[in-house]
């Protein structure tokens, strides 16, 4: 995967931290930003309660799956508007379709996959 600046961004990057992760794309017209809008809803509770500023750091990561439409600026505009910088966001180059939909099958995603394949 790749973050906004073009840089590798793999589970190393994770470490020490709670995410929660997201896999949508930018063009969604509704499911993909009110779930985000909910996620991070849910992050800034946790994050101002006492036990969770104490004992759990949680972030928000968005995977594209839709690298063709999803460039790095769309996806930081997405980001700043709707959430801040909040908002981890990832998305694959179009050279590695291969790798995102294998990550999608670990997670049992069903984008793009038949009924045999999810």
């Amino acid at each position: 995967m790749k973050d906004l600046r073009g840089k590798d961004f793999g589970s190393l990057h994770l470490q020490g931290n709670y995410y929660l992760l997201f896999f949508g794309g930018t063009l969604c017209p509704d499911v993909c930003p009110l779930t985000l809008m909910k996620m991070t809803k849910a992050i800034r509770a946790l994050q101002r309660s006492s036990e969770g500023k104490q004992y759990c750091k949680c972030k928000a990561v968005f995977v594209s799956v839709n690298p063709k439409t999803d460039t790095p600026q769309i996806l930081k505009d997405f980001s700043r508007n709707l959430f801040g910088n909040e908002l981890i966001c990832l998305t694959s180059s179009e050279q590695q379709p291969d790798q995102l939909q294998n990550m999608l099958r670990l997670f049992k995603v069903p984008v793009g996959l038949t009924e045999e394949e999810s």
